[in-house]
């Protein structure tokens, strides 16, 4: 993903979304210039309440709504394909 920054150019953003215990989640963003994060310039943290149970297939229904919740404070993210899968870069 990327955003645009005044001008400045694009900025890499890695998420992920871990479940509690209490039957809630956190999600936490990093987001750096570079694509290898080797200097994280941002950082951003949310905790939503449990959303709908896993389901295999449907991941909008449990991990969009923290995904969403830690991306909101970022700003508006430029369109750039880019696509996920638990642990890899689909691009």
């Amino acid at each position: 993903m990327t955003e645009s920054l005044s001008g400045s150019g694009a900025l890499f953003a890695a998420v992920d979304v871990h479940y509690l215990d209490d039957d809630g989640a956190r999600a936490a963003m990093v987001a750096a210039p570079d694509p290898r994060f080797s200097l994280v310039t941002r950082t951003q943290i949310a905790m939503v309440a449990a959303g709908a149970p896993y389901q295999p297939g449907e991941f909008y229904r449990r991990e969009l709504p923290p995904l969403r919740a830690v991306l909101r404070p970022a700003g508006q993210l430029a369109s750039s394909p880019a696509r996920a899968d638990r642990d890899r870069w689909l691009c």
